[in-house]
């Protein structure tokens, strides 16, 4: 009687296998840490999914998300630092936005020497650099469709967009 009871409940109800060196990426809890949560709760959730995506063996659609995630990291870097594009920066082509973030760290050189602005090179060229190479490797391949992810490409573009989220989380935050 039991064991018709379960089989019952059970008739409808699907299961999913996730291997137990991708639990990280399910629960990307243990992965991404605080500081990136409390900054990016937006982004978080992108990299959310993309872990998810990655644990279901879904590489594409985990690259898809963990590009959107990087823009949203990108749109907040392109705020702190006042690039003007003529339109919001969610609606513009990263193509200016890059450009508009370089232009704004060449003006950050051109300032005297100190600490601060020794830091601030580093910490943004740092995030730029980043962002210019996920658009050129992934962002734009995935968005419009030119390519497919197998595993291992899918957690090392998972991994780096958690590395680029510490990185910003240091100073920067989603807007409230």
């Amino acid at each position: 009687l039991l064991k018709d009871a379960v089989y019952a409940e059970l008739k409808d109800t699907w299961f999913a296998y996730i291997p137990v060196d991708r639990l990280d990426y399910f629960d990307t809890d243990r992965i991404v840490k605080f500081p990136i949560r409390q900054a990016f709760p937006n982004a978080t959730e992108e990299i959310r999914n993309a872990g998810t995506c990655y644990a279901m063996g879904l590489a594409t659609a985990s690259v898809f998300h963990a590009m959107r995630a990087v823009e949203m990291g990108v749109q907040v870097l392109a705020g702190k630092l006042n690039v003007s594009l003529g339109s919001p920066t969610e609606l513009a082509a990263m193509g200016p936005v890059i450009g508009g973030i370089e232009d704004k760290i060449q003006e950050i050189k051109k300032g005297a020497r100190s600490a601060q602005k020794d830091e601030d090179l580093r910490f943004y060229s740092e995030v730029a650099s980043q962002f210019r190479h996920f658009n050129n490797g992934w962002r734009i391949r995935v968005a419009h469709a030119r390519a497919t992810y197998e595993d291992a490409q899918a957690k090392t573009v998972l991994d780096h967009v958690i590395a680029f989220f510490e990185t910003l989380a240091e100073r920067l935050s989603e807007p409230e």
